[in-house]
C-alpha cells in the first residue's frame, strides 16, 4: 500500500463519513441521497463520491490497512517503536542519498510526510508479525528436511558462507541447522502470507452511511472481495514464480546432479522454495 493513497483516502473519508448530511435533509445531489460536499456550490452526494474508481481504490487500501492492524493487535502482535525508528532512518538515508533536500523532494513527490512514512513501516511490521504467528518450524521439520535434501542444503550453505568446494561434503547437520531453519521459515512464510490475507478479508467489516442498500452492497463487494481476490491471485502467482526460480538456483548449485539424502541415496526434489519473508 502506497503512502500517497492512504493519505488521499483519509482526507476523502473525512468528507464522506464525517461531513455527510443525514438522509432526508434538504441538500441533495443530482441522484439524491446524503450530501457529502459541495463543488462550486453544487452538492455532491456520498454515492457520487464513491462512484469514483480512484476513491474506491483508496478505500480498499484503507479498509485493508485498518483491518490488518486490528487483526494484528488482537493476535498479540506488538511493534517495537525503536525498530520503526531504525528502519525509518535506514530508508531515509537510502532515499535521500545523504541530502536533506533530496529527502524533502522524495516526500513531496509522494505527497507524504515523515509520520506517514513511519506509518507505512509500522503497517509492514504488523503484517510481518501476523505471518510469524503462523510460521512454526519444529526440530522434526528441520531433521526431515536434512534427511531429504542434505546435498542441496550443503550447496546452499556453502554458497551463503563462502565455503570451499572441497569442504562442502564434510558439512554436518549441526553446522547447517540454522540454514535449514531459515529455509523452512522462508517456505512456510510465503504460504502463510496467503492465509493472513484471507484472514484479513474475512474479518473486514465496513459501514458507510448516506447511501442506499443496493449501492452499499455493490460497493462492499467491490471494495473487499473483488480487490482482495486479485491480491491473493497475485500472491499465489508470485509464490509459484519464486519457487521455480529457487529450484533452478538449487539445481545449478548442485551441478545438475540429483539431490542426495543424508545417506547419499537418490531422493525426490524439494517440494518448493520461497523468497525470504521480510
Amino acid at each position: 500500500m502506497q503512502i500517497p493513497m492512504k493519505r488521499a483516502c483519509a482526507a476523502v473519508l473525512c468528507l464522506v463519513l464525517a461531513s455527510c448530511v443525514p438522509p432526508g435533509s434538504t441538500g441533495t445531489g443530482g441522484g439524491g441521497g446524503a450530501v457529502a460536499m459541495q463543488i462550486n456550490n453544487r452538492p455532491i452526494t456520498t454515492e457520487q463520491l464513491l462512484s469514483s474508481p480512484f476513491l474506491r481504490e483508496s478505500l480498499r487500501n484503507l479498509i485493508f490497512f485498518e483491518t490488518m492492524v486490528a487483526t494484528a493487535q488482537e493476535a498479540g502482535v506488538t511493534i517495537d517503536e525503536k525498530e520503526i525508528d531504525k528502519t525509518f532512518e535506514e530508508q531515509k538515508a537510502q532515499y535521500s542519498m545523504g541530502d536533506a533536500q533530496g529527502w524533502q523532494d522524495f516526500l513531496s513527490q509522494n505527497m507524504s510526510t515523515e509520520e506517514e512514512f513511519k506509518n507505512q513501516i509500522r503497517s509492514s511490521m504488523y503484517f510481518e508479525g501476523l505471518i510469524k504467528k503462523k510460521v512454526n518450524v519444529t526440530e522434526d521439520d528441520i531433521k526431515k528436511s536434512w534427511d531429504t535434501d542434505a546435498n542441496i542444503i550443503r550447496d546452499v550453505h556453502a554458497q551463503q558462507n563462502a565455503i570451499p568446494e572441497a569442504e562442502k561434503a564434510a558439512l554436518t547437520f549441526e553446522q547447517v541447522k540454522e540454514t535449514i531453519k531459515l529455509r523452512l521459515e522462508s517456505m512456510k512464510g510465503m504460504e502463510a502470507q496467503e492465509q493472513v490475507m484471507q484472514d484479513i478479508i474475512t474479518k473486514a467489516s465496513v459501514k458507510i452511511s448516506g447511501i442506499s442498500d443496493k449501492t452499499k452492497a455493490q460497493l462492499l463487494e467491490d471494495l473487499i472481495l473483488n480487490n482482495e481476490k486479485k491480491r491473493l491471485e497475485e500472491t499465489m502467482k508470485e509464490r509459484e514464480e519464486t519457487k521455480k526460480k529457487m529450484e533452478a538456483e538449487q539445481a545449478a548449485a548442485a551441478g545438475g546432479a540429483p539431490a542426495g539424502g543424508a545417506e547419499g541415496g537418490a531422493v525426490a526434489p524439494p517440494a518448493g522454495e520461497a523468497a525470504e519473508t521480510k
